[in-house]
């Protein structure tokens, strides 16, 4: 679907660029289709804050998409993921 005549296309991240998800520092480490749910995802490591729940596998499909420690994974939509600011 489109809204007048253009799409809109959401920038995919690089696995290991940085990114902020929700405002906190966050670490690429899965863009693509899953198992889980149609669509693309972005699987995170978080950095900073408290918004990871698992280490990559996901809890839905039982399949490891990324690994990281325990309570920094997440699975989230592009759209809701910002590049991060050159440091």
């Amino acid at each position: 679907a489109t809204a007048g005549g253009a799409s809109l296309v959401v920038q995919l991240p690089d696995v290991g660029a940085t990114a902020s998800y929700k405002g906190s520092k966050a670490i690429v480490r899965f863009v693509g289709e899953t198992g889980f749910a149609a669509g693309n995802w972005v699987g995170l490591e978080m950095v900073e804050g408290r918004e990871g729940i698992h280490d990559g596998t996901s809890a839905v499909d039982k399949r490891r998409y990324f690994t990281c420690p325990q309570g920094r994974g997440i699975f989230v939509r592009p759209s809701q993921v910002t590049p991060a600011p050159a440091q």
